[in-house]
């Protein structure tokens, strides 16, 4: 599913999130589910190449609920994401060692702000390069080189396109998607197709090197009418500056 021009940009974002934090009867994020463990299994893999002696950034954070579960193995964490009504339902879980801010992912001087106060930091990232307009995709990639630096590491974790096939399967057979996705997609945010390859690519294009990759299925804890959950496949990298 490939976006028009500007679907996925803060205004639609800071809607999706305003309606998630004031409405008791929006569904939550469909990408939240279970325990924070559930949420990120592939947090062993992470642990192994982003060691916790640098800061880590949360890039994306959403509401903190996977940032907080993060602050539990990294000493010093920060949310941050480009929708201010997120941030401020994120905050109520800050702590010492953990803080939120507002930060658009396609804004290289508020990264190199952020940069200056937390200095060289590893970058965790999950569904946010396909939740854009690619034409952001170079920005993007230019703030996760300013808040790296030469140090930091990025661990980035997107959806592939056998995500878009999983749905459109799910919907022959059902009609109708779960409710936290239906959310999604009256907010108007659509998925962009990041294949492996091309993730891969989008990195050692403009100055990584990919030091790890790989493809997985988790599953969410979206119920389907014959009792099944709905299974997501993802692809993840490991990156640093070349």
């Amino acid at each position: 599913m490939i976006l028009d021009s500007g679907r996925n940009n803060g205004v639609n974002w800071e809607r999706y999130w305003r309606d998630v934090t004031s409405d008791a009867g929006t569904p939550s994020p469909p990408w939240h589910f279970g325990s924070g463990a559930e949420m990120a299994p592939y947090l062993p893999v992470m642990l192994d190449h982003l060691a916790p002696e640098l800061p880590l950034v949360d890039l994306g954070c959403g509401d903190g609920l996977l940032t907080d579960h993060l602050a539990r193995h990294y000493p010093v964490v920060v949310g941050v994401d480009v929708s201010p009504a997120a941030i401020a339902a994120a905050r109520g879980r800050a702590r010492p060692g953990l803080s939120f801010d507002v930060l658009d992912a396609t804004d290289v001087e508020a990264a190199a702000r952020l940069r200056a106060t937390v200095g060289e930091a590893n970058v965790h990232l999950r569904g946010v390069l396909h939740a854009m307009d690619p034409a952001d995709w170079p920005a993007a990639l230019t703030t996760l080189a300013t808040l790296t630096g030469r140090r930091g590491r990025v661990f980035d974790i997107e959806i592939t396109p056998a995500f878009s096939d999983a749905v459109e399967e799910m919907l022959g057979k059902f009609a109708a998607p779960p409710p936290g996705m239906a959310a999604v997609a009256r907010s108007g945010l659509r998925p962009t197709e990041l294949d492996s390859p091309s993730l891969r690519a989008l990195y050692e294009d403009t100055g990584w090197t990919v030091v790890a990759a790989e493809e997985l299925t988790g599953r969410s804890t979206m119920r389907l009418p014959d009792g099944s959950y709905f299974e997501y496949p993802f692809t993840y990298l490991v990156a640093g500056r070349r």
